[in-house]
């Protein structure tokens, strides 16, 4: 499709100035000539001679529409056609280096061949601008444009589609079944002290240009932006230490001149050719954080006011860690733990209990993960906060490859044990099973399945775990596989702390001194009604009643549903959780049920036995805008 149809839609001409006739009895082709270099040079006079009266009348009362030509730097008049009175002459408009493809309508009066319209290519059609069309000549056109752009759009979606699902049959694109075979070639042992040798390094620069330091230490598929800090990047710098990381030598480089990096997310679809590392000028508030090969930053922090909430968010990355290290992270595991989130006096300002598993993003030598954090319980006296931790970084210490043929059924003995086949087809499943006494539960199994010609082939799902002395590994196709190759790892954790002493809060002044005392009469903040069922199909959906009778709009609340048969008997339960609708402007769900009022609220009956009659009702847990909570025992 062509990419604009500016050379003609931005024709902005007012016409309030056109004259009457004139011009010459000249060809089409000399007409629109002269046509087109007045539109050029936006001489609306000289165009006024060149169109026919209804297309002047049109244009003049139209006050939306109007012609310039002034970016249009070059064009070349074609071919004439002829259809009695009309002629249409083909053109090549050239505007910023793009070319367009259009043709002038002409009509031939009694002063000649004037213009009264033009056609534009558009897709794999073209539009038509009729300015003797005097209500709007856009309207036909805006039709057209509508028409096509939607068959467009639905082809290029289809097609999308289409792409996608190929996608996702085949378990990847080439490129990115080829990135994972290599990352499970690149698996190799990697003790804790290979790790540590690895990431440390010693460094000593004496009046190096800052730029050429940090080009070296990044290495490879890096580029550096040095938009508006060419000086700085070119000064020099002297630098001696030991024992440093890749990561935190880059850091002290960049603070010598001025400067700390801004680096790259990796949190996008997009494939990345090379990565790219920007600049600021000063410091970061709060400083980062340096643990091990890793450097630790307080990436974004949000205090809600006077809600007494908030969220911080912490971002980990990394450059130049072993490649088999790197190569190794690709399940889910808990790559950061932050053990301590408390104010001024030691007071907890975050749930420390909860664990957060997830995936460290890894492209080249460069690794980067965030973890965000709820925080509760900002009052006026929380002036700052601590936070203290550990980046938690899985290493392979023990690899043994085994590759397994199709053909193959006999077990394999391997050093942590019996490996033996399940089954073999487009899901391939394996059992390894260890001495008595062992446990295999540190234990994880990368597996890479190839073809017939030892190409490697796509994956839908791959996973392993341990219970005791037993593991299951399965990895699931396009196809069978002829091969499967195998690395049976143990895992061991490094841990590498951090710890942030005094993060400021900037909007503590506008929170309250105290929390508000929850406040409700009853048994519990809400009352719950079931108000019945609809059915279509297996989808069984329970509508409920809620009355707010606290004092604090509630967030969301939990509830168990107990489903019970005809006797009052209860046949199955289970938690739902209400939310209140989702806010566009905040970007999360509004509350529940506001303080006071009652919300009648749907909800999927997950689990319901087909021969239930009613739903009883038992309210668990209410949260509320200040972060507080009103838990009941469940029983």
């Amino acid at each position: 499709m062509h990419s604009t149809l500016r050379p003609i839609l931005a024709l902005t001409l007012g016409l309030a100035c056109l004259a009457g006739c004139g011009g010459s009895g000249a060809a089409p082709a000399a007409v629109t000539t002269e046509f087109l270099e007045a539109l050029q040079q936006d001489d609306t006079a000289r165009m006024g001679t060149l169109l026919t009266e209804a297309a002047r009348a049109g244009l003049s009362e139209d006050a939306g529409f109007s012609l310039s030509g002034g970016d249009i730097t070059s064009f070349e008049v074609g071919a004439e056609t002829f259809t009695g009175s009309q002629a249409e002459v083909a053109v090549q408009l050239v505007q910023r280096d793009e070319r367009q493809d259009a043709s002038f309508l002409l009509r031939e009066v009694d002063e000649g061949w004037r213009v009264h319209g033009v056609r534009v290519a558009f897709g794999d059609s073209h539009i038509t601008l009729d300015f003797e069309e005097s209500a709007n000549p856009l309207a036909s056109a805006g039709q057209a444009i509508v028409a096509e752009l939607g068959q467009q759009l639905g082809a290029e979606m289809q097609k999308t589609f289409d792409e996608w699902e190929h996608t996702l049959e085949q378990g990847g694109t080439l490129e990115q079944i080829a990135t994972e075979r290599a990352r499970f070639e690149e698996v190799v042992a990697v003790t804790p002290e290979q790790h540590e040798a690895a990431w440390r390094t010693d460094v000593k620069f004496t009046d190096q240009p800052a730029r050429a330091i940090l080009a070296e230490l990044l290495g490879e598929g890096w580029t550096l932006d040095s938009s508006g800090f060419e000086a700085e990047l070119d000064r020099g710098v002297s630098l001696e230490a030991t024992s440093l990381s890749r990561i935190e030598t880059f850091e002290r480089v960049a603070r010598e001149v001025g400067l700390y990096p801004v680096w790259p997310s990796l949190d996008t679809y997009e494939t990345i050719e090379t990565l790219t590392v920007g600049f600021q000028a000063g410091e970061r508030d709060p400083q980062v954080h340096f643990a091990g090969p890793f450097a630790v930053e307080v990436s974004e922090l949000t205090e809600e006011t006077p809600n007494t909430v908030g969220e911080v968010i912490f971002t980990v990355r990394s450059v130049g860690i072993a490649p088999s290290a790197l190569a190794y992270q690709t399940e889910t595991t808990e790559p950061m733990v932050v053990d301590r989130l408390r104010g001024p006096l030691d007071e907890p300002l975050s749930d420390e209990s909860i664990r957060h598993l997830g995936t460290p993003a890894v492209h080249g030598n460069y690794l980067t993960y965030r973890l965000s954090k709820d925080l509760r319980g900002l009052l006026r006296s929380v002036t700052t906060m601590s936070a203290s931790g550990a980046v938690q970084f899985e290493l392979p210490a023990v690899v043994e490859p085994v590759t397994w043929s199709r053909d193959r059924t006999d077990p394999v003995e391997t050093a942590f044990g019996t490996l033996s086949l399940k089954s073999w087809g487009e899901s391939v499943r394996f059992r390894l099973e260890g001495p008595k006494g062992s446990s295999l539960e540190d234990v994880k199994v990368r597996l890479s399945p190839l073809k017939a010609d030892g190409t490697p082939l796509g994956v839908h799902f791959s996973s392993s775990s341990g219970w005791g002395r037993a593991l299951e590994a399965n990895v699931d196709c396009p196809e069978a596989p002829a091969t499967v190759e195998l690395k049976l790892c143990r895992n061991q954790t490094a841990r590498h702390p951090f710890a942030f002493e005094s993060i400021a809060l900037a909007h503590h002044a506008d929170q309250p001194e105290q929390l508000e005392p929850l406040t409700f009469s009853g048994a519990a903040p809400l009352s719950l009604e079931f108000l019945g069922t609809t059915r279509e199909d297996d989808y069984v959906e329970a509508t409920i009643r809620a009355h707010n009778r606290s004092n604090k709009d509630a967030v969301e609340f939990t509830t168990a549903f107990y489903y019970l048969d005809a006797g009052g008997n209860v046949l199955k339960d289970f938690p739902h959780t209400f939310s209140g609708d989702w806010d566009f402007d905040t970007g999360e769900p509004g509350p529940a049920v506001l303080t006071g009022a009652t919300a009648d609220l749907a909800s999927f009956a997950a689990f319901a036995p087909e021969n239930f009659t009613t739903i009883r009702l038992e309210l668990q847990r209410v949260t509320f805008p200040d972060g507080t909570s009103w838990p009941v025992e469940v029983q």
